[in-house]
């Protein structure tokens, strides 16, 4: 892409593609398979194994990985890659995904509930 127009996918994306192993931190799930980085603050998304029970990586959630936010340095923001890049795009913002209280848990996929009515 940067060879036709001068522009890096982080240009469009705001994310850089890692391709590369060993690029972890220590809040690192062992069996997370980085793919990219945000360049700030050590934030990076992986796709999330399941301790090697998932394979296929089509199929594996992804998860935002922010070393800096001490106690929720991992959050599982998507159930794969096509639902992370939809809601991307649609969102428009990389950063907002820390705001995405998706999942009950890191381990459950159920969606959580919705909160009840204050009003």
């Amino acid at each position: 892409m940067s060879e036709k127009t001068g522009e890096s996918l982080y240009d469009y994306l705001g994310i850089y593609i890692r391709r590369e192993p060993g690029f972890a931190y220590d809040c690192t799930p062992d069996d997370a398979v980085v793919f990219g980085h945000t360049g700030a603050d050590g934030d990076h998304f992986a796709f999330s194994t399941g301790e090697g029970s998932i394979i296929n990586l089509d199929e594996a959630p992804i998860l935002f990985i922010q070393p800096m936010m001490f106690g929720e340095e991992v959050k599982m923001v998507a159930r794969n890659l096509q639902e992370f890049l939809s809601a991307y795009l649609s969102l428009g913002e990389i950063y907002i995904l820390e705001r995405f209280d998706r999942y009950l848990t890191r381990h459950v996929f159920k969606p959580k509930q919705a909160r009840p009515s204050l009003s």
